[in-house]
């Protein structure tokens, strides 16, 4: 049989040219692709998330910190400059880690998963350091009742937006088929 595209002779059995490696019967052909591999679906959506949405959100919370002007109830001007300028180094940090991130599980690489893992840990503690700096904070009557419950709310949907992913990075067929697993070192 030749290929009605190049012309090129190939065996009766393949679904494509050896030659131009064109589909010559496409049902056949993509009968045999796995569709669980890639990075299509939820884990486009990751991708998209670590990528373009986490790094918008972390300008727009850089834009309303900077524009609000607020300092807490019983802050000095200076006790709320340190907070806020730990937590913009930090919200930075993750920003860059998180683009990483993206960018490792886009490519394909054989630590993307370890570090999308790696990042959303670091969140989790992130967010963990949330919940008791308004604890503590509204234990030392620096912070309102009203901004302390703002943080534990924070705190809780932070957590499940972590924990979702994660077991998702864990779980996922698709994510296990598409990145191929570590060697465990001896």
């Amino acid at each position: 049989m030749v290929c009605i595209h190049c012309g090129a002779p190939r065996p009766d059995d393949l679904p494509y040219c050896p030659n131009c490696h064109r589909a010559l019967n496409a049902r056949e052909f993509f009968r045999d692709i796995d569709p669980c591999i890639g990075v299509h679906g939820w884990l486009a959506l990751l991708v998209f998330i670590l990528v373009v949405l986490s790094p918008l959100s972390a300008v727009l919370a850089l834009f309303r910190w900077a524009s609000s002007g607020h300092v807490p109830a019983g802050w000095t001007e200076l006790s709320g400059i340190i907070p806020v300028s730990v937590n913009f180094v930090v919200l930075v940090f993750l920003t860059l880690f998180g683009l990483y991130a993206g960018t490792e599980l886009k490519k394909i690489t054989r630590t993307a998963v370890r570090t999308a893992k790696m990042y959303f840990v670091a969140v989790g503690v992130y967010w963990g350091c949330v919940l008791f700096a308004a604890i503590a904070a509204r234990a030392m009557h620096i912070a309102t009742g009203d901004e302390m419950w703002r943080g534990v709310s924070d705190f809780i949907s932070g957590l499940l937006y972590v924990a979702i992913w994660y077991l998702y990075l864990v779980r996922s067929k698709r994510v296990a088929k598409t990145y191929p697993p570590l060697a465990a070192h001896p």
